[in-house]
């Protein structure tokens, strides 16, 4: 474990859990001047606490806040870059199951889905053949379930209140997980290949019933008891779930729904764990999304890029002032799941994660020529100075 300290440790992690096909993108930034006013907007009789903004002679109103105002749905999917606005909808008059995440049960339609919890607050690609809607505007019951031909066919948290099978959640020891499902699968076995899962202490591949699979995720710092669970229909092909799919793979998109899933994990851990929760920032994105592509391109893994500057010449690059702040890596996870897991089990990145930060930052980028997926998180508190 390399460290690298400013007043903090600083760590890296090389681990490659499975191989991700994919390919960098470029960034472009264009300047435009607008002009915040101070008009009392107001809905239904209640003011609109965002600010609004003046561009080229028009007002800007915030699109979210407004139509929440108006007892309307926002949902922004992310694969298509559209925003759409709709009527709220009835109770959902669906019965979940054991298998239930955060009322969230693999099985129910796409309607039923949203009928229950209403439009995503993002869509995001994968590359597991499904779509993910991510569920984040409550952290408490983060959860993302991935929908296929108007179904759900998996989800994921790692956070809530939920119990699989009325025995296994959040905190669950991994022995009592093993009695329940048996031991962790070291191989699958699809028609005429066999996929070697391989032994980890920090998950475990489970055949969770006749109908599902799931990866469960052992926190190593706290007796191995659960942290999050994987669940999928074992009608997806078990090679798109070891392997990836990256047919009609979009790079930019997906990268984009990674770095937002990391920010996302990053904060539900937090405050599972009793920490407060992060804002996201822009300028420490955009170091590290530059990081991450420079050594995707120059075939590197270090917090000392081959110029030597280090992460903190980096944030200063982007006009970020600090107090305290740290950088994490990871490469070639197949994505923001796994790489959050592995990061949570090392001590100098668990650090990082659970430390005194007010602002995160996230970027990833990809190399298709050797298949590898590049991480990286700069956290910072911001420098306030007193006038």
């Amino acid at each position: 474990m390399r460290k690298f300290a400013q007043g903090l440790i600083v760590g890296i992690l090389l681990t490659i859990l499975f191989l991700a096909l994919s390919g960098a993108a470029q960034g472009v930034q264009q300047s435009i001047t607008v002009y915040f006013n101070r008009i009392n907007l107001q809905v239904k009789g209640r003011p609109v606490m965002t600010d609004n903004f003046l561009y080229n002679g028009i007002t800007y109103v915030p699109l979210r806040e407004v139509s929440e105002m108006l007892d309307k749905q926002v949902f922004y999917n992310s694969v298509t870059a559209t925003v759409n606005i709709t009527d709220k909808l009835v109770d959902s008059d669906y019965v979940l199951g054991d298998s239930a995440v955060n009322g969230v049960e693999i099985g129910m339609t796409k309607q039923e889905l949203i009928e229950m919890h209403g439009m995503p607050d993002r869509v995001d690609p994968s590359v597991y053949g499904f779509t993910w809607y991510v569920y984040n505007d409550d952290y408490q019951s983060y959860v993302q379930a991935g929908v296929q031909n108007d179904r759900v066919v998996a989800l994921f948290s790692n956070i809530g209140e939920w119990q699989l099978q009325d025995a296994i959640g959040i905190g669950t020891a991994q022995g009592a997980v093993n009695e329940k499902l048996g031991q962790p699968l070291p191989t699958i076995t699809e028609g005429k290949y066999v996929y070697a899962v391989g032994q980890s202490t920090e998950y475990g591949l489970y055949d969770f019933s006749e109908q599902l699979y799931s990866y469960v995720f052992f926190d190593t710092h706290q007796n191995q008891s659960v942290t999050a669970v994987l669940l999928w229909s074992k009608e997806i092909p078990f090679k798109d779930i070891y392997w990836g799919s990256f047919h009609d793979f979009e790079v930019e998109k997906w990268q984009q729904a990674m770095e937002q899933q990391l920010f996302d994990l990053s904060n539900t851990i937090r405050l599972r764990m009793g920490y407060p929760v992060m804002d996201w920032d822009d300028q420490a994105a955009e170091a590290a999304y530059l990081h991450s592509c420079d050594m995707s391109a120059n075939q590197f893994f270090d917090h000392i890029n081959l110029k030597g500057e280090g992460p903190f010449d980096r944030i200063k690059a982007q006009g970020i002032r600090y107090v305290r702040a740290g950088e994490n890596l990871a490469m070639g996870q197949i994505n923001s799941i796994f790489a959050v897991q592995g990061l949570m089990n090392s001590e100098g990145h668990r650090k990082n994660l659970l430390g005194e930060y007010q602002r995160l930052g996230v970027g990833v980028c990809f190399n298709s020529g050797r298949k590898q997926t590049y991480y990286t998180q700069n956290f910072y508190t911001p420098l306030t100075v007193e006038r």
